[in-house]
């Protein structure tokens, strides 16, 4: 398999039998797009929309974890993508998190720092 602008795929690394997800972490937004912020928002990447067409074209199960909106937004799924960002952890009420994934479900558990 391979991507518009990857390389092809091969080896070992590519074979995906017996992986149930794929967990891809970014420090920026992917989605929610942050339209409230207005077209000038400068912390989603420029090419946000060719990565989430990348993500969504893979045969894979894949969880999307970001941070950078310090308010956070649970988990949303898009086109067979599931997005979770994270609340600012330098922030009141310093919340963090634990994820439970099985072959169907995903669940965020949300805790806070005392």
């Amino acid at each position: 398999m391979s991507y518009a602008g990857s390389a092809p795929c091969s080896g070992a690394a590519c074979d995906t039998s017996g992986i149930e997800l794929t967990i891809l972490l970014q420090h920026y937004v992917l989605y929610p797009e942050q339209e409230h912020h207005g077209k000038e928002y400068r912390y989603n990447y420029l090419n946000d929309g060719e990565i989430r067409a990348i993500m969504e074209a893979s045969p894979r199960r894949l969880l999307s974890l970001s941070g950078h909106l310090h308010r956070g937004h649970p988990l949303v799924t898009r086109n067979g993508v599931t997005y979770f960002i994270g609340a600012a952890l330098c922030e009141h009420p310093f919340s963090y998190y634990l994820l439970h994934t099985d072959a169907d479900e995903i669940t965020v558990h949300e805790f806070h720092a005392t």
